[in-house]
């Protein structure tokens, strides 16, 4: 029987939860830059000793909240990782789905996004995450073919993340059916060579 978590921990636990509900809230009120601990911490009705207690910095808590609204990414990726021999149309459909993910919480994408140009931290940790998620395509490969297979997953998360984030966090517009299109092929030929038939 597993020994049940003691209150001091579940305290800790609900205040850090506070702190990543309100970070989130500002962000996507104000963005990454322009949203201070003292906004965040009022928010959540917090002092910022005890935000100290929790995170480092706003960039610390941007990381954690990040990792927050991103828990879809394992089930996202599994979907990469699930394809053999994919065609451009499984690869079309995985492109829109990320898109309408991106239209859904742009707000939150783009505070996020604001962070990791500001701190290399964040952008470095981002990857690490992505990588693990796509550590069953990338075990597929062996010694210097592995280390290639790191590098494509990047580039691909990297092609995406841009065009998402020009596209609709800035210019606030929905991706042309076109530009998905030109996205799926790309995608399909970083990870698996494959052009569109």
């Amino acid at each position: 029987m597993a020994k049940p978590e003691s209150l001091r921990s579940q305290q800790r636990s609900f205040t850090r939860t506070r702190f990543l509900d309100a970070a989130l809230e500002v962000f996507k009120e104000v963005g990454f830059h322009e949203a201070t601990i003292d906004m965040i911490t009022t928010r959540a009705g917090a002092n910022r000793s005890t935000f100290y207690l929790h995170f480092k910095d706003k960039t610390s808590l941007a990381l954690a909240a990040w990792q927050r609204i991103s828990p879809s990414g394992q089930e996202t990726f599994a979907l990469i990782n699930e394809m053999e021999q994919p065609t451009f149309k499984a690869m079309r459909a995985w492109v829109e789905y990320m898109a309408n993910t991106w239209v859904e919480h742009s707000e939150l994408y783009s505070a996020i996004m604001q962070a990791q140009m500001t701190d290399s931290a964040i952008t470095t940790r981002n990857y690490e995450i992505i990588r693990e998620d796509m550590s069953p395509y990338i075990n597929r490969f062996k010694g210097k073919r592995k280390t290639e297979a790191k590098r494509r997953v990047e580039l691909f998360c990297m092609q995406f993340e841009m065009y998402f984030f020009t596209t609709i966090c800035q210019y606030k517009e929905k991706p042309a059916s076109d530009d998905l299109d030109l996205l799926a092929e790309l995608s399909l030929y970083t990870l698996f060579q494959k052009t569109r038939a």
